[in-house]
């Protein structure tokens, strides 16, 4: 981590080390802040006006939600950047000079505090997590720079394998985990394994077996003799059983032209079971298929669409029953665990997950390289091809699938060999599946998996084994988390994320790589290992700073 305790001071002012731009610090802040506002607009409006189309809300919901909650985010990061480079002034004014500390950490401090209480309540804790996240991100990389720690290969790798391991454990248990995270988790895995799925299966297998027993219990009921009464004295039965001889020589004929067998006038039990459930199933299939839902509306209006091109037609049918029949092998042909609470074989469930992970995780990543080429494409469109046909974009789909199928199969394999379904179970098939980061090597997803995990879990603690609660922590975690960060931008920005380093230079029309890190060497931090070269065109009226040679 950065050296605090450094007694090393620079006496430079902020023109000639900070806002080497310009002069004079309320234009250099007033500057940053246009800078900010400007991008803070475009990234999260964009990023709200998606979230709201996803919501599919109206246009109310827009005016009265989406633009206050995109102004008041734009002004959260306006406050943070501009109070930031303002209290950076201050103290340099009223120290004199910069400490080691006081260039940058403690300025940000207090800038992220006045910044994060702006924000909105429910978006404190997730902005606490990405930056402790990129905070421990950053700390290793210094570590790493000052050679007391060697990088370990595939180190996040094994990191996500343990953090799924935990992840899925919780999981497989009743409410493990938080409903975001359990949704999460049942979007990317399926909600066949999640304990709510499982017992809804079960009440569900429960209730049919209650209707199937009740209508055998009508049945036999309805075939049995009434008892006779103790109390009715001898003449009274005889005479009663004289009526009935005479009712039923009466009624005989036309009851056996109504029945002419008594074998199907009288079901038998599995006709009756099989009667209830097939009713049951029926009128469920029937009620889903009076509301079709839109995804298959657009399939069935582009396949009548398609039916109009006879090449196309044609070859949408060979499709539809290769398709098919590859469906009903899967379906029909193999085996599944009576345990298991998937509806059709174990190779189709594992099959079908993956596949369809590996469709999303394609279709994601060609849109995210589309539109980070669009400006590319709109100039030459053969762009587009590339962009939705390169090999990037299967890491991220093997990456979703391999997950997928790999947990699906682990936990089919340990109840077809335990014969019983068991929470460990999500635990080991949770290890193993997180090996499949392997494909898409991130240092930032596993991470975030482990910071995030650590805020559950310290949760967990508070409700079930005393933990601490530490009021207002979110905005303290967030305050300091983001100092660090700062910190490093400024003094070791060589250390920084580089997504997160073009982010800072993006928000802040590239001034923060205009400052003079040469003069920052003095610290001992190598600061301008980024920029060795560099020294910014000083107003002579204001600084006689010349380059020294390096």
């Amino acid at each position: 981590m950065a050296i605090f305790s450094k007694p090393t001071t620079v006496s430079y002012t902020c023109y000639e080390l900070g806002h080497c731009w310009t002069p004079y610090c309320t234009n250099a802040s007033f500057d940053i802040a246009k800078s900010v506002f400007r991008e803070g607009l475009i990234i999260y409006g964009s990023l709200y006006v998606i979230a709201a189309i996803f919501k599919r809300k109206g246009l109310k919901h827009y005016v009265d939600k989406v633009v206050p909650e995109i102004l008041r985010s734009t002004i959260f990061l306006t406050i943070n950047g501009t109070l930031f480079l303002s209290m950076f002034c201050i103290w340099r004014k009223s120290l004199g000079e910069l400490y080691f500390l006081t260039a940058s950490f403690v300025p940000c401090v207090i800038a992220s505090i006045a910044a994060i209480l702006f924000e909105r309540k429910i978006r404190r804790g997730p902005l606490a997590v990405y930056l402790l996240n990129l905070a421990v991100e950053t700390g290793f990389r210094m570590l790493v720079e000052r050679k007391l720690f060697r990088p370990i290969e595939h180190g996040e790798v094994y990191i996500f394998s343990v953090v799924s391991a935990i992840y899925l454990y919780l999981f497989r248990r009743r409410e493990g985990l938080p409903s975001s995270a359990n949704s999460l988790f049942s979007f990317f895995l399926g909600k066949d394994e999640s304990p709510k799925e499982i017992k809804a299966n079960a009440d569900a297998s429960q209730g049919s077996a209650a209707k199937s027993s009740s209508s055998l219990q009508s049945s036999s009921t309805a075939l049995s003799p009434p008892p006779s009464s103790s109390s009715s004295s001898p003449s009274s039965s005889d005479q009663q059983s004289a009526n009935d001889k005479r009712t039923n020589d009466k009624t005989g004929t036309s009851e056996l032209q109504q029945h002419p067998s008594s074998s199907s006038s009288i079901p038998s039990s599995s006709q009756s079971a099989s009667t209830t459930v097939s009713s049951s199933s029926s009128s469920s299939s029937s009620s889903s298929s009076c509301k079709p839902s839109k995804t298959r509306a657009f399939v069935q209006g582009l396949s009548q669409c398609i039916s109009y091109v006879p090449i196309l037609d044609q070859c949408l049918r060979e499709l539809q029953q290769w398709t098919g029949a590859a469906k009903s092998w899967l379906e029909g042909a193999w085996p599944k665990h009576h345990t298991c609470p998937h509806q059709h074989s174990c190779l189709s469930y594992i099959t079908k997950g993956g596949m369809s992970m590996f469709a999303f995780g394609y279709s994601i990543q060609a849109i995210i390289s589309t539109l980070s080429s669009l400006t590319a494409i709109l100039k030459r469109p053969s762009v587009l091809k590339k962009s939705l046909l390169s090999q990037a974009n299967l890491k991220l789909a093997a990456f979703l699938a391999s997950f997928n199928a790999v947990y699906r199969a682990v936990n089919c394999i340990l109840r077809w060999i335990r014969n019983k379904d068991d929470e460990i179970h999500g635990l080991i098939a949770g290890a193993l599946a997180g090996l499949s980061l392997r494909f898409y090597k991130s240092v930032t997803i596993a991470l975030y998996a482990a910071t995030k995990l650590s805020e559950i879990l310290y949760f967990k603690g508070i409700d079930t084994c005393g933990l601490p609660h530490i009021p207002n922590a979110d905005i303290f975690l967030y305050a300091f988390s983001t100092a660090f960060i700062f910190h490093a931008a400024v003094m070791e920005p060589h250390t920084l994320r580089p997504g997160y380093w073009k982010f800072l230079l993006r928000v802040t029309g590239h001034r923060f790589a205009h400052m003079n890190r040469r003069l920052l060497d003095k610290f001992g931090v190598n600061s301008s290992k980024l920029y060795p070269n560099y020294w910014p065109i000083y107003d002579t009226r204001f600084t006689k700073l010349t380059p020294s040679p390096n």
